[in-house]
């Protein structure tokens, strides 16, 4: 799975109102749709679950070009269209900006994920 090509959606982490019985209700909100991005997984993070042990499961995904896309969060929900990953969320915890110029074509954005887990993050909401 190194060096995938893909499209991925970005989706911004909102917090809607309570529903009747005072429980919260998440809701995302398309902040990015359709873009194209390397997906990989970082090599310690895949060494110590080859070895057996309990690692959060890491990918790294960058996207270009940067210019566009310059308002992703920590935070934020990447989902990825294709691949191997198809459908799941993986929840950004790291931004890093390339040091060159955003409208430069080989500027790039990159993107330290986690695969979130829970049974209920991984559902997709209607």
């Amino acid at each position: 799975m190194q060096g995938l090509n893909i499209h991925i959606d970005i989706y911004e982490r909102a917090q809607g109102a309570d529903d009747a019985v005072g429980g919260s209700v998440r809701s995302d909100d398309l902040r990015y749709g359709n873009v194209r991005a390397r997906i990989s997984n970082p090599r310690q993070s895949r060494l110590l679950l080859e070895q057996g042990f309990e690692a959060r499961h890491m990918h790294e995904v960058i996207i270009y070009p940067a210019a566009p896309y310059t308002g992703v969060q920590e935070e934020d929900i990447v989902v990825p269209q294709d691949g191997a990953l198809a459908g799941a969320r993986l929840r950004v915890k790291g931004v890093q900006f390339m040091s060159l110029r955003p409208n430069t074509p080989r500027s790039h954005i990159q993107l330290s994920c986690e695969r979130i887990r829970y049974a209920d993050d991984n559902v997709p909401e209607a």
